[in-house]
């Protein structure tokens, strides 16, 4: 079934996919890389791990329309930790504005 209708590729181009990693390939290449990226600014393993996930979660939701993957999943766990630091009320030293 086609979604599309006339003139959607003229604002919306296709992606390419044949450059592009599958998620999966994506997950397995990047997840530790990330979980440290957000470790290594404050949060514990046990944060970063769940920041991360959430933001794989969210990137998966997403995926179609993401052009960075690294980037976008690298920021969305970072944040995803920065706003439960907030919610909780901070954390370990964490100075929040």
């Amino acid at each position: 079934m086609d979604l599309n209708t006339p003139g959607d590729h003229a604002k919306f181009p296709p992606r390419t996919w044949a450059s592009q990693p599958s998620f999966t390939e994506f997950y397995a290449s990047e997840v530790k890389r990330i979980v440290l990226f957000v470790y290594k600014n404050g949060a514990t393993w046990d944060d970063a791990w769940d920041a991360t996930q959430s933001a794989f979660v969210g990137s998966f939701q997403r995926w179609d329309g993401i052009d960075d993957p690294a980037k976008y999943v690298r920021r969305a766990a970072l944040l995803n930790w920065v706003f439960e630091v907030k919610r909780c009320g901070g954390v370990r030293g964490l100075v929040v504005l």
